[in-house]
């Protein structure tokens, strides 16, 4: 998947206007024997299907109108809480939690997330065209959470059909027609990522992010939970670059608060709120889900400064600076990532024995791309 364009930042001095975008509770109960009691969620439930729930503003005139059109849901989905459900019955395991909907390997997972697991937080900013004097204008941001104990795939979601069948089912069957659990350390991950994004309606015409129609009701937010593999298949597929900087975590369990309140925002948000090129986009989310979990508000003087930070991806690192946050290697370098970065370049250069760098990458990106295989090289992976 190419790297998100869900997000973007947009300044043009010479006109004086600047904007831009770049864009669970814990389970501590055993199920027992097989009860009726636990319910088997519907496709809405489970964000399998949703439609464009926003109405359009009156007192807007030029927004476009998607109200009850069916979404596009087949990449970006936001997260279902399993608490409750067959799928606890079945797959629930004490000291985690139970998920729908993370994003892996093109597909989507139920997963186990245990409840002490985050041992570092980073907020990344993914950069991509357009630039001014050389210098990249557009990013999207999103959290990276590195785990001290991995996520694991337990199963892939159902489809819509077989959701449809499970419902008409007994338990005791429920049960039997779902798989067994997936074992082994290709199901295993340990960084993974928050990523609000914007998404269309089925019919879209045009089935691609753009900033204008950003501002004008285009698209819902999805705060979407997904592996770091997928995200440097992107990287792999374009070379464009991504850095990151660490928080500095107010105590040991400020990572597992910040990723609870980011899985609790996506599953509360849904398919309820309208993306906003300059006021909900995925780094205003991003800022917003941090300063929840820590209790923390941006202090410093200068209402304008501190604003334009929290809505501009290319101006965030001012605002990360005043959180203490420490600038990291970029993603491509980051020994913490040599796993993620040679699963995604064996899925997308060496099997499918493609160029390194393509002749539709400019110079600059081919570095990019160089690079982080050449890191991949000294670490003795490939």
């Amino acid at each position: 998947m190419t790297i998100n364009r869900r997000c973007a930042a947009l300044f043009t001095a010479t006109v004086g206007v600047l904007f831009a975008t770049s864009c669970t509770s814990q389970q501590t109960r055993t199920p027992s024997g097989i009860s009726a009691s636990f319910v088997t969620p519907t496709a809405e439930q489970l964000f399998l299907k949703g439609k464009f729930a926003v109405q359009k503003s009156p007192l807007k005139f030029l927004d476009e109108d998607n109200f009850g059109k069916e979404l596009d849901l087949s990449e970006r989905r936001p997260v279902a809480d399993l608490r409750g459900t067959i799928f606890e019955q079945k797959y629930f395991r004490e000291g985690t939690r139970l998920i729908a909907n993370f994003y892996h390997r093109g597909e989507f997972y139920i997963a186990r997330i245990p409840d002490r697991a985050v041992k570092n937080v980073y907020f990344q900013l993914s950069y991509f065209p357009p630039k001014a004097l050389g210098r990249y204008i557009a990013a999207h941001s999103l959290l990276r959470f590195e785990l001290a104990a991995p996520i694991e795939l337990v199963a892939k979601m159902p489809t819509i059909e077989e959701l449809e069948l499970m419902a008409r089912a007994t338990p005791e069957d429920e049960i039997k027609m779902m798989p067994a659990p997936l074992t082994g350390e290709e199901n295993l991950v340990r960084n993974v990522v928050i990523s609000a994004e914007a998404q269309w309606v089925k019919n879209d015409k045009y089935k691609k992010y753009s900033l204008k129609r950003g501002m004008l009701g285009a698209y819902i937010q999805i705060v979407r939970f997904v592996s770091m593999q997928t995200r440097f298949e992107g990287f792999y597929s374009t070379g464009n670059p991504a850095t990151q900087v660490r928080f500095q975590l107010k105590d040991e369990n400020s990572g597992d608060k910040i990723l609870a309140e980011a899985l609790r925002t996506s599953e509360s948000d849904g398919l309820t709120k309208l993306y906003d090129t300059f006021w909900y986009n995925c780094t205003t989310i991003a800022f917003d889900m941090v300063e929840r979990a820590e209790g923390i508000k941006d202090q410093r003087l200068g209402f304008i400064r501190s604003f334009m930070q929290k809505r501009i991806p290319v101006a965030a690192p001012a605002k990360l600076e005043s959180y203490g946050a420490i600038e990291a290697e970029p993603i491509g370098l980051d020994p913490s990532l040599f796993d993620d970065s040679e699963e995604a370049y064996q899925d997308k250069i060496a099997i499918p024995k493609r160029e390194l760098c393509p002749e539709a990458f400019e110079d600059e990106n081919c570095d990019h791309v160089k690079a982080a295989v050449d890191a991949l090289k000294a670490a003795g992976r490939i």
